[in-house]
């Protein structure tokens, strides 16, 4: 059967305009794509700076409130209960802290203090000399941040702050943490 001129015109035009379609459907596709990963890439980023501005302003406050706590340990180290009305205090001031403790260089099982805002009192066979806020702490004068881990009292996902608590002559009395 042969196919009139006039038919194969339509079929050849309404091939083209499939052919058009088809390539305005991908140049669409494709130019929307790429502004919607800009425009993603450009919000995560804003977020994340957002993000880390706001660690970084908890990270400054927290940092000076266990400073401030080292100062009033050395000065109290002869009576280290006498922390825990502070700790409370600093506790019940912040809800974002699930506790304020400071915790003695003598092992827990050779009778260590630890002084803890809750009364929280670790178990028989508690080693500080285990946990990383402890030995990172010991390890500098400075301030650490710790890498998220389970926390024993919560149960929760936690970081903590802390640093080394030395008396006036240099000798490590423990870490204080919150």
């Amino acid at each position: 059967m042969k196919m009139s001129i006039k038919l194969k015109l339509a079929l050849m035009m309404l091939g083209l305009m499939a052919l058009v379609v088809g390539a305005i459907t991908v140049a669409v596709y494709v130019t929307y794509s790429n502004r919607l990963d800009a425009q993603l890439r450009l919000e995560t980023a804003a977020k994340m700076d957002g993000a880390a501005a706001r660690i970084s302003s908890w990270y400054a406050v927290n940092a000076q409130n266990v400073k401030t706590l080292r100062n009033e340990a050395v000065a109290r180290r002869n009576d280290l209960d006498s922390l825990r009305p502070s700790f409370v205090a600093g506790v019940k001031d912040n809800r974002e802290l699930s506790t304020i403790y400071f915790c003695d260089v003598v092992k827990i099982g050779e009778g260590g203090a630890f002084i803890e805002a809750t009364g929280w009192v670790p178990p028989a066979g508690y080693d500080q000399y285990t946990r990383g806020w402890f030995t990172d702490s010991l390890k500098t004068a400075d301030v650490v941040l710790t890498a998220p881990y389970i926390d024993n009292i919560t149960n929760f996902l936690v970081v903590t702050v802390s640093v080394r608590v030395d008396d006036p002559a240099g000798r490590a009395l423990g870490v204080l943490g919150l």
